[in-house]
């Protein structure tokens, strides 16, 4: 599994285990392990390692750290890397109800931050409602009230505009007999352009970095960048821990471009000499289909497949590191053309191309180690999550993994903290795959087998082109 075939562990986006479930997490890790049902076929868990030997990194998504926060020098003790992505809003009781209030939290974030270093506690500032309670000024003045007193506590901020889903748009409707009119459009330029500009102001004087989850590009022109929740730059920044590079560079997929529309533009239109590099090595044929399309409305399945086509073929045929235009890229791509390129085997040659097109379209073509499991325009790398729809007791109206608070009050019922399981107990009849011993034999299969020339090929990557 190359340099770290470790597993890290989402706890959880389905759920707020460290706010509701505390005591179960503690008691799962002292045992080492939980078990996890697989989403869509009960009969189908997943044995999740819980121990330093086996887990790299968890992290945390929480509302409200204090329940979990008494445990932390045990977890500490236990050996187990971890950072929180800690959201704070400032919603009324309504959209919020069952959480602290802000300034309990905010108490909270920040003995936290002190308990473990500013670093690893990230603020979420998510999702952003609008209503016409929660307007354009309500978002600013509470933007603004947060960050100040964060200012000291944190490094990092991600920032989301709510999606609406089926069941989220019910629970949003139901606001109405609150006198809460949200509004179920996305938001316009307009009140994007009276919101953000402010957001990051603040920030800027707060010194705090802002990154959009899983929003493409367009904050971009706001100076957000597109960030990964769960991100390996940061694990590795954080904890050293380099994570396995073990991916085929020619394995690009539809799901593995972020934002089809700001791609489309830029091979039809380039910004710089990089992306006119990239255009000007398209087939002629690929090249003219490409140029007829519509950004805004022509971007079906035909017209994708032509373009990893395309992309897919300069990684496999090309040598981008030759070519003049690309000698100003930046980064680690940079880093890695200047500790040489004399005589790349075949498949190096491949993969420093792929990164290549990852560093000329950063906000459009996801890293290798994408989660292809998330979001089509979430960048995070891959995890196990350890939650289980229809369990929450924030009882947030915009959540999507809670279908009705009915639903995640009744599941919570058949909560045992005792159990390994986070709800209810394994069906006698349930096939449980222990993921740690999987990795165990990937690991041990490629240090016996005779490597194949790939293998061989991503093992020397692993010394020459290491990400720092």
């Amino acid at each position: 599994m190359g340099k770290n075939a470790k597993i890290v562990v989402s706890c959880s986006r389905r759920t707020d285990i460290p706010a509701c479930y505390s005591q179960w997490l503690i008691n799962r890790i002292r045992d080492g392990y939980c078990l996890v049902p697989n989403p869509f076929n009960s009969l189908q868990v997943s044995k999740v390692p819980l121990n330093k030997n086996d887990t790299s990194v968890i992290v945390f998504w929480t509302k409200n750290a204090a329940p979990l926060s008494p445990y932390l020098d045990e977890i500490n003790d236990k050996g187990l890397n971890y950072y929180f992505q800690f959201t704070l809003n400032n919603y009324p009781k309504e959209i919020e109800p069952g959480i602290p209030s802000l300034e309990e939290r905010i108490k909270t974030f920040k003995d936290l931050s002190d308990k473990i270093g500013k670093a690893k506690v990230i603020w979420r500032y998510d999702p952003i409602i609008i209503s016409n309670k929660t307007d354009a000024h309500f978002h600013i003045e509470s933007f603004k009230y947060i960050c100040d007193r964060l200012k000291d506590s944190t490094e990092r901020c991600v920032l989301s505009i709510v999606d609406i889903y089926q069941k989220t748009e019910r629970r949003m409707k139901e606001l109405e007999k609150f006198g809460i009119n949200a509004q179920l459009t996305p938001m316009s330029e307009v009140q994007l352009d009276e919101v953000i500009p402010s957001i990051v102001k603040y920030a800027e004087e707060a010194e705090i970095d802002v990154f959009s989850c899983a929003e493409g590009s367009f904050l971009k022109a706001y100076g957000i960048k597109p960030g990964k929740c769960i991100d390996d730059a940061l694990i590795n920044k954080l904890f050293k821990i380099d994570f396995d590079w073990s991916i085929s560079p020619s394995s690009l997929r539809i799901k593995s471009i972020l934002d089809w529309k700001g791609l489309l533009l830029k091979l039809q239109k380039p910004e710089n000499d990089a992306e006119k590099g990239i255009q000007e090595l398209l087939e002629f044929k690929s090249k003219r289909t490409i140029e007829c399309r519509n950004p805004d409305s022509d971007i079906n399945q035909e017209t994708k497949k032509i373009i990893i086509k395309e992309l897919k073929r300069l990684i496999d045929k090309e040598k981008l590191y030759e070519e003049k235009a690309f000698l100003k890229v930046t980064g680690e791509v940079k880093e890695l053309i200047n500790r040489g390129v004399t005589n790349l085997s075949e498949n190096r040659t491949k993969l420093l191309n792929r990164l290549i097109l990852e560093s000329v379209f950063p906000y459009e073509i996801a890293k290798m180690q994408k989660d292809t499991n998330q979001r089509e325009l979430c960048g995070c790398i891959s995890s196990k999550d350890i939650g289980i729809n229809d369990t929450c007791g924030n009882g947030c109206v915009y959540c999507y993994s809670t279908s009705s608070s009915e639903a995640a009050k009744k599941n919570s019922e058949e909560h045992n903290p005792d159990s390994p399981m986070l709800i209810g107990k394994p069906h006698r009849n349930a096939n449980i795959k222990d993921l740690a011993k999987e990795n165990e034999k990937i690991t041990q299969t490629e240090n016996t087998k005779e490597k194949s020339s790939f293998e061989e090929s991503i093992a020397e990557q692993l010394d020459l082109f290491s990400v720092p």
